[in-house]
């Protein structure tokens, strides 16, 4: 079972050159692979000792390299770099340091194909993590048809995640498009990536765990359509997976082509959907009760407030009534307060505390939030107090 971690996905290996921030160039040996579990590993051989590597590790000073694979010849550029771990090797010949590094991406490319037009079938394949069983769900995007399925071995896939608490990769979404006449691949990446990222919001909302994604891998039918033109390695969110699925198995398909359909990035401008989906994720990690019940709360509560505030309902009047309504309000607070002796004190308090009743209760806002987006209890066990 631990082979599907150290088995790598992917790996390329050649020479190339690393920069730390303004230094000079290093030449260098490297070896590049992306694991099952999302983690970008690298190792890097430096044929001479330079002064400055130890103290580069030490500060944990990021660093890029750029190089060619030497089987394949592509292109490669890993970026935003940090050495882990680092060795040196010594002999009567010379002395080799060797350093294990990680990196954020990694991109893979023939010589000059980024900057291409291009005309033609196009096949996106993007690797995704996390994706409990679920049946193969196709839906339609503005960049093209998207299908999403399990790798084979899901079974024991999902037997990993669920004993060792890890993330894993276990799912594709594969998009099948035609770039217009003389579209560039990078524009058609970037939109592939904007609908993927959204998809993969209306899923983790599914399935109640983080669904991202940790590579993408191009294909021109242009070119050889069975060899990778163009790929892409990207660190995903490591968070481990818990599965609580909001959605039975045999809906899958209806829920996720219904939510993606009505799905735009105004929900998160407007109605703070992205960061509401984070906390209700966390909501359902494996931790103590309290937890999660915070974590869920705090969900509610962006929506809840994102909403009002969006509305202009957070207020229960205006600001020019509730002027007038508090003046008054303090007047014979003031009055009742010293009829009783209170201090000057206390009274300053009771007045300031007074400006609380312009806000909208917890319940109120909950009842807000239902009703605006016709959300339906009364089948459920769920009563909302009045």
């Amino acid at each position: 079972m631990l082979d599907l971690i150290h088995s790598p996905l992917f790996e390329y290996s050649g020479n190339g050159t690393i920069m730390f921030d303004n230094d000079s160039p290093l030449q260098a040996v490297f070896r590049i692979k992306l694991l099952s579990n999302g983690i970008i590993e690298g190792e890097i051989t430096f044929p001479y000792f330079h002064p400055n590597i130890s103290k580069f590790v030490k500060d944990m000073t990021q660093f890029s390299l750029k190089g060619e694979d030497n089987k394949i010849g592509h292109h490669i550029l890993a970026d935003d770099c940090i050495f882990e771990s680092l060795s040196q090797k010594f002999s009567y010949q010379d002395i080799r340091v060797k350093g294990i590094f990680s990196s954020k991406k990694v991109t893979i490319h023939v010589p000059g194909l980024s900057d291409q037009k291009l005309d033609g079938e196009i096949l996106l394949d993007f690797g995704i993590t996390n994706v409990h069983r679920i049946p193969a769900i196709n839906v339609v995007s503005r960049v093209g048809s998207l299908c999403l399925a399990n790798y084979e071995g899901i079974e024991e896939r999902q037997k990993y995640m669920t004993v060792f608490k890890t993330p894993l990769i276990t799912s594709s979404i594969r998009i099948v498009t035609r770039a217009e006449k003389d579209q560039r691949l990078g524009n058609i990446i970037g939109n592939a990536r904007e609908v993927v990222e959204d998809f993969l919001k209306v899923t983790s909302l599914s399935q109640g765990v983080w669904h991202d994604w940790a590579f993408l891998s191009v294909y021109l039918s242009h070119m050889n359509p069975d060899v990778i033109q163009y790929q892409i390695l990207h660190s995903p969110i490591l968070k481990a997976p818990s599965f609580r699925l909001l959605t039975p198995f045999g809906y899958s398909q209806q829920f996720v082509d219904s939510i993606f359909s009505g799905y735009s990035r105004k929900l998160a401008t407007d109605y703070g959907f992205d960061l509401a989906l984070e906390w209700y994720i966390e909501s359902n990690a494996d931790a103590a009760v309290e937890t999660n019940f915070l974590n869920a709360t705090t969900c509610l509560e962006l929506l809840m407030d994102k909403l009002l505030s969006e509305k202009k309902l957070d207020q229960l009047l205006s600001d020019e009534d509730f002027k007038v309504y508090y003046a008054r309000i303090c007047e014979s607070s003031q009055e009742i307060l010293e009829s009783l002796n209170k201090e000057e004190q206390v009274i300053n308090a009771v007045k300031s505390s007074l400006r609380q009743v312009q806000r909208m209760s917890f319940v109120s806002k909950i009842r807000s939030l239902i009703d605006y987006w016709g959300v339906t209890i009364e089948d459920t066990r769920i009563k909302v107090m009045t």
